[in-house]
């Protein structure tokens, strides 16, 4: 028999328990949160978007954005890419939930730098595909030059 269950499901399910519990005590409710759980924008698999996919477009004006910012701005690129090489806990068990946390409010600031609420980061399969996708590399078109 199929598991007809997807691991974003698993994830929805464990994140909306942990945070419902955490709500319902806090804040004595959980139904916003639920909601926007529900209602999140779904990353897609960059191997199937082109370089001039609107979202790597969205992604390339958040990042000229954040390099725009005053480096006293917290959303500032080189402060979001200090945030990640020095706290990241990776080579640890912390390092899926502190990434998950790190990325989410990564999204929030592309979203609030380039007005589009439906951005979502793509993502790449690396067990499949070790490289970094070439749409970041090279050129005047890659969004982190």
């Amino acid at each position: 028999m199929k598991n007809t269950h997807s691991r974003r499901d698993f994830i929805k399910l464990a994140s909306a328990g942990s945070l419902s519990l955490f709500t319902f005590a806090a804040l004595g409710g959980c139904e916003q949160v639920l909601e926007e759980i529900s209602n999140r924008p779904i990353r897609r698999d960059i191997s199937g978007l082109s370089a001039s996919d609107p979202i790597i477009q969205t992604y390339r004006d958040a990042i000229n954005a954040m390099k725009a910012l005053p480096s006293t701005d917290p959303r500032n690129w080189n402060q979001q890419a200090s945030i990640h090489l020095n706290d990241c806990a990776h080579a640890n068990w912390f390092f899926l939930p502190w990434h998950r946390a790190y990325l989410y409010h990564f999204e929030e600031i592309c979203r609030e730098l380039t007005g589009n609420e439906e951005f979502a980061l793509p993502y790449w399969n690396w067990t499949k595909d070790p490289q970094i996708p070439a749409v970041f590399w090279g050129g005047s078109s890659n969004p982190n030059v």
